[in-house]
C-alpha cells in the first residue's frame, strides 16, 4: 500500500507540474491559443486572446464562437476550415487570415489549426494558435502604396526617368524614356548603354555613371 501511495503521489505531482506548465504558457504567450469543440465553440482560450476579444476573463469565451467576436467575413471561412479539418484530420498550417470586427476594425493573423482528439484518438474538436501580423500587413500595404505613387509620379513627369544597377544595366525606365529610344519597354530592361547607344556615347554615359557612384 505504501508503494501504491508513493506511485499515486508521483502521478499527482506530475499532473500538477504539467498543469503548471500549461497555465504558464496560456497566461504568458502573446499569441492567441484556443481549443474548440465539434461545433466550433470555445472550450478554452488563453489570456492574450481574451484581451484581444475584449474579455476580462478567458472563461467568458467558453461556449462562444468566432461569430460572437467577428463578422461573417472572417467567422464563416474560419468555421468552414475547422470543420473541414475535423472531417479530414488534416491540419491547416500558417494560413494568413483577415479578421473583421463588428466595429469595422481589421486585423491580420497567421494561423495554424489542428484536430483536437480525445484519449481514444477520436476527433472531438479543433485547436489552434494565431499570431498577429497586422503591423507587417500594414507595412506591406504602405510599401505598395508608395511604389504606386512613385510609378504614377515618374510616368507623369515630362522627363526621361530610368534606374540602373551597379553594372550599368537598366532596372527601371518610364514610358517616355522607352518612347524616346523608340524601343519597347521589355527590350530595355536588363540592357546596358552599350546595348542601346553607339560605343562613343555609351562609354561617356558609363563614365558618368561611375563618377556618380564613386562620389555618392
Amino acid at each position: 500500500q505504501i508503494g501504491q501511495f508513493i506511485e499515486r503521489k508521483r502521478t499527482e505531482d506530475k499532473l500538477i507540474y504539467e498543469r503548471y506548465l500549461l497555465e504558464s504558457l496560456m497566461d504568458n504567450v502573446p499569441d492567441a491559443i484556443y481549443f474548440k469543440d465539434e461545433r466550433s465553440r470555445f472550450i478554452r482560450i488563453n489570456r492574450a486572446l481574451a484581451e484581444k476579444n475584449g474579455l476580462d476573463d478567458p472563461d467568458e469565451a467558453i461556449g462562444k464562437m468566432d461569430f460572437d467576436f467577428f463578422t461573417a467575413e472572417h467567422a464563416q471561412p474560419a468555421f468552414d476550415d475547422e470543420h473541414e479539418g475535423m472531417r479530414t484530420g488534416q491540419p491547416i498550417i500558417a494560413k494568413e487570415e483577415k479578421e473583421t470586427g463588428p466595429d469595422g476594425g481589421v486585423t491580420w493573423v497567421v494561423t495554424t489549426k489542428l484536430p483536437l482528439r480525445d484519449a481514444d484518438g477520436r476527433i472531438v474538436g479543433t485547436m489552434g494558435i494565431s499570431r498577429d501580423i497586422t503591423q507587417r500587413k500594414q507595412a506591406e500595404q504602405a510599401l505598395r502604396d508608395s511604389e504606386a505613387l512613385y510609378h504614377s509620379l515618374v510616368e507623369s513627369l515630362p522627363l526621361n526617368v530610368f534606374r540602373k544597377d551597379l553594372e550599368g544595366r537598366l532596372t527601371f525606365a518610364n514610358s517616355l524614356y522607352a518612347k524616346t529610344l523608340g524601343r519597347p519597354m521589355q527590350e530595355l530592361l536588363g540592357k546596358s548603354d552599350h546595348d542601346l547607344f553607339p560605343k562613343e556615347l555609351a562609354d561617356k554615359y558609363r563614365a558618368d555613371d561611375r563618377r556618380v557612384t564613386e562620389t555618392g
